[in-house]
């Protein structure tokens, strides 16, 4: 037995990497975001759904539950996206923006609003669940 390193694992995670930042990348660019506020909400996304998918593993008669989570758990983590897009394209923390005007993408009834119809969905995919396994003794 040797123990030989050949680069030829360092090569695939360095390769895959390249891909997934060329995505976020490819993706800031046509939605009209900075890179790093898609990059940290494609990180918490990728957090998410890997919490949620363990879950799943462990829980599989709740999958429409899960599946109702990762939107209402993943909405909040895109909300740095559409303060990025309001503010064109600029983060929200280095820009000035001297008007005092929110733009619809970016005001409480789209994202709040948005938050209530997914939490409205996970709770309803929770009763059918529920309902659906209910045991009588």
């Amino acid at each position: 037995m040797h123990n030989r390193d050949d680069g030829l694992v360092s090569a695939i995670i360095i390769f895959v990497l390249v891909v997934v930042f060329g995505g976020v990348l490819a993706v800031s660019r046509s939605i009209g975001a900075s890179f790093a506020s898609v990059l940290a909400t494609a990180t918490g996304l990728f957090i998410i759904a890997s919490v949620l998918g363990v879950a799943w593993y462990f829980f599989k008669k709740f999958g429409l539950s899960f599946f109702a989570a990762f939107f209402a758990f993943g909405w909040p983590a895109t909300w740095p996206v559409l303060t990025c897009i309001a503010n064109g394209g600029n983060d929200p923390a280095s820009s000035f923006r001297p008007w005092h005007e929110d733009s619809f993408i970016n005001s409480a009834w789209m994202t709040w609003g948005v938050e209530f119809i997914f939490v409205a969905l996970l709770v309803l995919a929770v009763i059918h669940q529920y309902r659906r396994h209910r045991y009588y003794w």
